[in-house]
């Protein structure tokens, strides 16, 4: 698993996206059959398995389509007596249902796409010229880095959040679009909001539906990073009880702690989400600390109530700017509550009694509060993104 994560942030764009690891794993005994390491099969030679060698990959398509190994990856290691933890007939088994569940994407689409799935994700990637680290990876390899990258970032939301993982309502799908016409016809079947550039479906089975348009999304990161917002989107209306809190006034939290992930692995806001249309391209790279950091300076900021009074539909950029510290305020000052508060919301518990259970402060403290906090830790000058 930490080779598999090493791999995919290497090859991301930018030095934005930072990941301190330390590999504490116990040291494991040597196998005894060269051959297939003590799996009990070795890869299949057809479809040369290798490519998807990562665990955490329960299934790929182009593994699945293989007729030599019936999709297993697998051929039988003739070297020694190990019994694999799954049977070849098994895994074909397996593989032939997890085909017929995704067939319908393929058929509705009218044609073979390459899907995946992991732990906590389905993903359809149908999206060419994918270069991270000016490397151009094929729709197999690029889908691998994805899936990757979503599952990396899946464990670094639950641990912010302390999500647990019987508290997960469901897997989140993941759809990423070369074409706009792609994109055209799949959201409106798949997120039920039709949209050309990207759109969502939020609760207990959330769906993430971009259309990688080059004109907007210049570098490979910026798909990486709008992946990432709309994930956060999905995952926090997804954990606990599968409501999403961006229609309940819980905007603040939903569109902050999306921004908050864009900020921390790549050093900026380029996402906004209205309703589910998204706007992105319409807006300047946001470089929010400085600009927040000046208004509480000058007694010109938002209130904390004002806020967090709102619906994601109906927060402006500058709501969606005081949103991300406020978040932000709580994710780094008091890192243990940042779930607690979220949980709170989405049971639709009114604000300033969340924040006096939580913090045990009225909405007028909190606020002044949050304004030293700002005062004492933002800088006027444009930072990196800040380690993991």
């Amino acid at each position: 698993m930490w080779l598999s994560f090493l791999l995919a942030f290497a090859l991301a764009a930018p030095p934005r996206v930072a990941a301190h690891l330390q590999d504490d794993e116990p040291a494991t005994e040597a196998p005894h059959c060269g051959a297939c390491g003590d799996r009990g099969y070795v890869d299949c030679r057809k479809c040369e398995p290798s490519e998807c060698s990562d665990e955490r990959v329960l299934f790929c398509s182009v593994i699945a389509a293989c007729e030599t190994c019936g999709g297993t990856g697998r051929e039988e290691c003739t070297r020694c007596d190990a019994v694999p933890a799954q049977s070849i007939a098994e895994r074909k088994l397996a593989v032939a249902k997890w085909r017929d569940e995704r067939a319908e994407v393929n058929e509705y689409m009218e044609r073979e796409l390459v899907q995946m799935e992991s732990a906590h994700f389905v993903l359809v990637f149908d999206a060419k010229g994918v270069k991270p680290a000016r490397k151009k990876l094929g729709k197999h390899a690029a889908a691998h880095l994805y899936l990757d990258r979503l599952e990396d970032f899946h464990a670094l939301f639950a641990k912010d959040l302390g999500v647990k993982e019987e508290d997960w309502f469901g897997k989140t799908t993941v759809m990423i679009w070369g074409k706009e016409a792609d994109q055209v016809r799949a959201s409106p079947r798949y997120t039920l909001q039709p949209s050309n550039t990207a759109s969502k479906l939020m609760g207990a089975k959330p769906v993430v539906s971009i259309y990688y348009d080059k004109s907007h999304l210049h570098e490979e990161f910026e798909l990486h990073q709008a992946v990432v917002h709309h994930v956060a989107h999905c995952l926090l209306s997804n954990a606990f009880d599968g409501i999403w809190p961006g229609n309940i006034k819980g905007g603040w939290i939903d569109g902050g702690l999306a921004h908050a992930y864009e900020v921390e692995l790549f050093g900026g806001v380029r996402h906004y989400c209205y309703v589910e249309s998204d706007s992105m391209g319409m807006f300047k790279f946001g470089v929010w600390e400085r600009s927040v950091l000046s208004d509480v300076k000058a007694k010109k900021e938002l209130s904390f109530l004002d806020v967090t009074s709102r619906h994601t539909s109906q927060m402006t950029p500058e709501q969606h700017m005081f949103a991300w510290s406020f978040v932000d305020y709580i994710k780094r000052a008091f890192p243990e509550k940042l779930g607690p508060v979220a949980r709170a919301l989405k049971q639709k518990q009114p604000i300033a009694a969340v924040i006096r259970e939580q913090f045990d402060q009225s909405l007028f403290s909190f606020h002044e509060s949050w304004r030293e906090w700002v005062l004492a830790t933002y800088s006027p000058k444009k930072k990196q993104p800040r380690s993991r």
